[in-house]
């Protein structure tokens, strides 16, 4: 009894007498506390879920030396905030490295549609109107390289960029800066691009797999 009792004791000897010799010993740390209040938070939806569906096509009416052009019905971008706030939308395409060269069209313009093994399916674009709406008023589509400046409007029917940021104005086509909104409502169409099928192994399905995600950005 006498004996287990003076080794843990020892032991404790050991433990204390190790603390006091560590250098520099830290005996306070901070605590970080961040995060930012916005004057407004919002949502974004897309009409149809977000879906394009260009359904079944033929590769009987492809080419075989030529990309084949399709385009799709106008969907809807709508962004709701619960204050009257600048917003804009990013777009980041998720399939970039899939993508193939359509002539006259900017590489920053096209989305890739995916792969079928190793061979570019195709590429598409997101076409926006010049002219949206926020409620009851008009909105004319302006953008920006990084949405803190140098706003220019957007020619409708602009096939949108991955390196632009876009935004909104009630104050008529020339605006250069974006216009306070609760919700905006803004019409898109996608065009798409398919590769020829010398390329192509269409003796199986192929499945279109494009995606581009939209995100808010406050300004």
């Amino acid at each position: 009894m006498k004996t287990s009792l003076f080794c843990t004791a020892a032991a404790a000897c050991v433990l204390l007498s190790g603390v006091s010799l560590q250098a520099g010993a830290a005996e306070s740390a901070d605590l970080t506390v961040t995060g930012t209040i916005r004057p407004a938070a919002c949502n974004i939806t897309l009409g149809n879920n977000g879906t394009v569906d260009f359904g079944t096509i033929s590769a009987q009416s492809m080419s075989s030396t030529a990309l084949t052009e399709l385009t799709n019905d106008s969907m809807s971008l709508q962004i709701t905030c619960d204050a009257s706030t600048a917003v804009g939308i990013d777009l980041t395409d998720n399939r970039a490295d899939s993508k193939i060269t359509v002539a006259d069209v900017e590489n920053a313009q096209l989305f890739g549609l995916g792969k079928s093994g190793e061979t570019n399916i195709g590429a598409y674009a997101i076409e926006i109107p010049g002219q949206g709406s926020a409620g009851s008023n008009t909105t004319w589509s302006i953008s920006s390289a990084d949405g803190t400046g140098n706003w220019s409007s957007v020619a409708n029917n602009s096939r949108t960029r991955t390196d632009r940021i876009y935004s909104w104005s009630t104050v008529g086509a020339a605006a250069t800066t974006p216009s306070t909104l609760t919700t905006v409502t803004q019409p898109l169409r996608v065009r798409a691009w398919l590769n020829n099928t010398t390329n192509l192994p269409v003796s199986s399905n192929i499945s279109l797999d494009g995606s581009a995600t939209i995100t808010v950005v406050y300004l």
